[in-house]
């Protein structure tokens, strides 16, 4: 399980010093377990912590059990899918987050 430090702006996105928190990337089964609707939070290009909702099943493979691919929107007009990474023998999210403490 990999672990990173992230600001969390969500609260007020404009400031750039929010609070610095413990994070760890979503793993294939959670982000199987995900529906349409749910919230999670989402690591932006600058670094910092959004919450973005899933916007429709994850897609799963029968071959690749370890493939998923979970659409998600933002705001009114931004929208994207996420697609599994692996490293090494590990497979998770790269920007889809889960607040460890």
């Amino acid at each position: 399980m990999r672990t990173v430090r992230l600001r969390d702006n969500r609260k007020n996105p404009r400031r750039i010093d929010g609070p610095i928190v413990t994070c760890r990337f979503l793993t294939v089964e959670e982000a199987k377990s995900l529906r349409c609707g749910d919230r999670v939070l989402f690591q932006g290009a600058d670094g910092s912590l959004c919450e973005v909702k899933v916007n429709g099943e994850p897609k799963t493979w029968k071959r690749e059990p370890n493939r998923v691919v979970v659409p998600w929107k933002y705001g009114l007009y931004n929208y994207g899918q996420e697609v599994t990474i692996q490293d090494g023998e590990e497979f998770y999210l790269n920007r889809f987050i889960k607040i460890i403490g």
